[in-house]
């Protein structure tokens, strides 16, 4: 009665420790009740019976190749495991040749990871004989449900090759145990796995999946805390508790414009997300929803901000449609007031507003039914992220009438619709609508226009030369005819007109000299 007593006081203690065996994983592991769940496959011939002798009970597999192929297995599916655990396999086998058998535990389905063994050469004899394999499963770093244990046939069998195989055991292996918890902290994001019971020493990756725009900010309870990068690990010598926290991804620099670019992971109706765009700064420089001059600039932002992923398909861009223009591709603009018809990107067919006359799409998306990076018109009432892009203001100063202080100017930008130029010392330059530069002297005052002109309109850059739309009563292109030189046009001292371009119908002129 003691001893009775003392081994029930150290299988308690061993309970209380955390040190036990894992339960049996495996179905039917001695065919006592016929083939379920077990599998059979061959590219040659063969078949698998419930038959006597058996190891224990009444039952075994049987398992003959009559012609032999390339692949020829016996398999149980969808076996449950546990990640970075130490696993004891273990099974009764004999072949009527003694011929060899090879143990493998992967995914059952492609692309067949390996979770711990492949191919394990097991020695077979011509009689029963019970063998052990102790392995730690790997390649995979929350629970799953989806292991294949399997023995395979096709690398040692012969036609007429017979195998018996019973009481097949798969547990954890016996080990000192400990609980891991993980969760995050104030959400945009997952963390896997979130819980397991793991034996002392185990190693246990821990993968963070953070939403669109953020970035992992914190590790606590890991190996290494200071650690910003997607994965970590603990070590398991006690209870964890670990924790990981996201944070909305900083602006990121665009060097060939000297410009910031951010998600915001926010979704917003198009007006309320113009709206809040045009409340943030960064470093200074104002903020609004991104516009695009070049491919160049609208694949960076795309990839680099995406991630190289799609995460950025649906996404509000600063374009839309003003009201009343002509459905479909009438009337687009930039939020910045840049000229459209410098550059775009929609997808094939668009833009479309789809859904008219019951639906008016009216704002402009990164497309997620075209290719990577293109356009399409949407609603501007669902709610979308949405990308910021962040410019300088120039120093804007008053530029004297034929000012000799000035070199040769450069660069010429668009700012809140004017011209400005950037002087050779870096100092920028603000035209007024009334100064005009001609890539190679300074800027000069164009002079107060006769009483029939109007004056300049819509200034942008076109191949490093500043072009408006000229507004004049005696028009050189009516919108019917071609364009001709206005060679005073009843416009005393009117010079020549010259590199005409065309979008949407409209004539937009650069003027070489006056």
């Amino acid at each position: 009665m003691k001893k009775l007593l003392f081994f029930i006081s150290i299988a308690f203690l061993m309970v209380l420790s955390g040190n036990a065996q894992g339960a049996n994983v495996v179905v039917n592991p001695g065919f006592e009740d016929g083939k379920n769940p077990w599998k059979f496959y061959t590219n040659g011939t063969g078949n698998f019976v419930v038959t006597s002798p058996a190891y224990e009970g009444a039952g075994a597999a049987r398992i003959t190749t009559t012609t032999i192929g390339t692949n020829i297995q016996f398999f149980q599916p969808n076996v449950p495991l546990e990640p970075n655990t130490d696993y004891e396999l273990s099974f009764a086998a004999y072949s009527n040749t003694g011929h060899d058998i090879r143990v493998s535990l992967c995914k059952h389905g492609p692309p067949y990871t390996n979770y711990g063994l492949s191919k394990h050469l097991v020695n077979l004899t011509t009689s029963w004989v019970k063998h052990t394999i102790n392995f730690t499963t790997k390649n995979f770093n929350s629970p799953v449900n989806d292991a294949r244990l399997m023995f395979w046939l096709a690398s040692d069998a012969v036609a007429g090759d017979r195998y018996w195989i019973d009481d097949v055991v798969l547990r954890r292996d016996s080990c000192e145990q400990f609980d891991l918890t993980a969760t995050v902290i104030g959400g945009h994001g997952t963390v896997s796995p979130t819980s397991g019971t793991y034996c002392a020493g185990s190693v246990v990756t821990l993968e963070a999946n953070h939403d669109t725009g953020y970035h992992v900010k914190q590790w606590t309870g890991t190996d290494d805390d200071t650690s910003s990068n997607n994965t970590n690990a603990v070590t398991m010598n006690g209870g964890k508790v670990v924790t990981v926290e996201f944070e909305s991804t900083p602006p990121t620099y665009y060097d060939v414009n000297g410009h910031y670019y951010q998600l915001i992971a926010v979704p917003q109706t198009w007006t309320d997300a113009r709206s809040m765009a045009e409340q943030m700064t960064y470093n200074g420089f104002p903020g609004h929803l991104v516009t695009f001059s070049s491919q160049e600039e609208n694949d960076w932002v795309y990839s680099t901000l995406g991630e190289g992923t799609r995460d950025l398909d649906s996404c509000w861009i600063g374009a839309y449609q003003q009201e009343g223009a002509t459905e479909p591709d009438g009337g687009w603009q930039w939020v910045t007031e840049e000229h459209w018809w410098l550059y775009s990107n929609w997808g094939d067919g668009e833009p479309n507003n789809f859904g008219a006359p019951d639906i008016n799409e009216n704002a402009v998306q990164f497309s997620p039914w075209d290719n990577p990076g293109e356009w399409s018109d949407t609603r501007a009432d669902v709610e979308r992220s949405y990308i910021v892009e962040y410019e300088p203001v120039p120093i804007v100063i008053q530029l004297t009438n034929n000012s000799s202080n000035y070199s040769k100017d450069e660069n010429p930008q668009i700012h809140n619709g004017q011209v400005v130029w950037q002087m050779s010392d870096s100092t920028w330059l603000f035209d007024g609508q009334i100064w005009y530069w001609d890539g190679t002297s300074p800027p000069r005052r164009i002079g107060v226009p006769p009483l029939e002109w109007t004056t300049y309109e819509n200034p942008q850059i076109h191949n490093g030369q500043v072009v408006w739309d000229w507004d004049f009563s005696v028009m050189f292109w009516d919108g019917m005819n071609p364009p001709q030189e206005l060679n005073g046009g009843g416009a005393s001292g009117g010079g020549a007109l010259a590199d005409p371009q065309w979008s949407s119908g409209v004539a937009r002129v650069g003027w070489k000299r006056f």
